[in-house]
This record gives structure tokens, sequence and C-alpha cells, in this order.
């Protein structure tokens, strides 16, 4: 595969990771980076430096447009939960704040966690992208990871005043995927 393609898939992939980064940065609000959060960070920036050496490997191959597809629906559904949450801007992972609302529009009519869903598709795009078994690890840790943190925020909003109507919520909603039955 020519450099140049090898550096325009970079530079895509590039494109959605940093806008996640500028959602650490500009968008989610902490007093402090949680230990968690911190991790996550660290785990990120492993996993994207794997997908850069698999793009750096990989060879011509019909997955790569369906990853890029992926990739692409990865950073819309990120900008509608942005667009959602911009006006109560959530916490980091793993802070120990207590929910005092519940956002239902949005794409949180369908997900309880679309930004978790976002990272979860751009990881599995970059692990179909490049085919390399470092990027496979990336999708899977990460993976892991937000499950982890879901099942967390799961927990805070059970132990909080919203927990009946987060109970409400849950049931008409996926955790990641969208509830079809």
């Amino acid at each position: 595969m020519p450099m140049g393609i090898r550096l325009a898939l970079i530079a895509a992939g590039a494109v959605v990771f940093l806008a996640f980064v500028w959602g650490v940065k500009g968008h989610f609000r902490s007093s402090r980076l949680p230990g968690w959060a911190t991790l996550i960070a660290v785990l990120s920036i492993l996993s994207f430096a794997a997908f850069v050496a698999g793009v750096l490997q990989a060879e011509p191959s019909p997955r790569i447009p369906v990853a890029l597809v992926l990739q692409a629906l990865s950073l819309a559904l990120f900008a509608s939960a942005v667009r959602a949450t911009r006006a109560t801007r959530l916490t980091y992972v793993g802070d120990d704040d207590t929910p005092t609302f519940l956002i239902s529009h949005g794409p949180y009519r369908w997900v309880r966690h679309p930004f978790y869903t976002s990272y979860i598709l751009f990881w599995g795009a970059c692990a179909i992208m490049t085919n390399s078994i470092l990027s496979y690890a990336g999708f899977i840790v990460m993976t892991i990871a937000y499950v982890v943190s879901a099942t967390s925020e799961e927990r805070k909003f059970a132990g909080s005043d919203l927990a009946d109507e987060y109970g409400r919520y849950r049931q008409k909603t996926g955790l990641f995927w969208p509830k079809i039955f």
C-alpha cells in the first residue's frame, strides 16, 4: 500500500482520536483527573500507537473502507453525545460524584453510554483496519475498560436520588447498543 494512503488512514484515525482527547480536556468537567481516567488515557495512547504501527504494516484490504465508515460513525456519535451534554457537561470517568441529573435526549434516547459506544466503535474500526494482534488487543482492553466504567456509573445512579427514574430509563435503553425488544 502506498505511503500516502497509509498516512491518510493514520490522519483519519487521528482526527477521531484527537476529538476524543478534546473531549477529555474541553468537554468533560471535574476538579481533578481521577486515577481511572488517567489509566484509560494511557491505554488509549498505547492503543492508538498500536493502530499507527498496524497501519504502517497493513496490506490493502476490503476491510479498510468498512473501518473508515465505522470511524466516521464513531465520530458522528461522539459529536451527537457532546451536543446532548453540552449544557450539563458530564464529569470524568472514575469521578466519585453523585448523579444529580439524567440525560435522555440525543443519542441517550437509545443508549445509556453513547460516549463509550463511540469509543468502542473507534477501537473496533482500528482493529478491523489493521487486522493486527496489537490493535485487536487494544480493542479488547479498551472495551473492558468501558464496560467497567459504565458498570461503575450505573452503580452511581442506583445509589442516587435518581435511582427509580434511572431504573425506568434502563428498561427503555441499551447499555451500549439500542434495545430492540
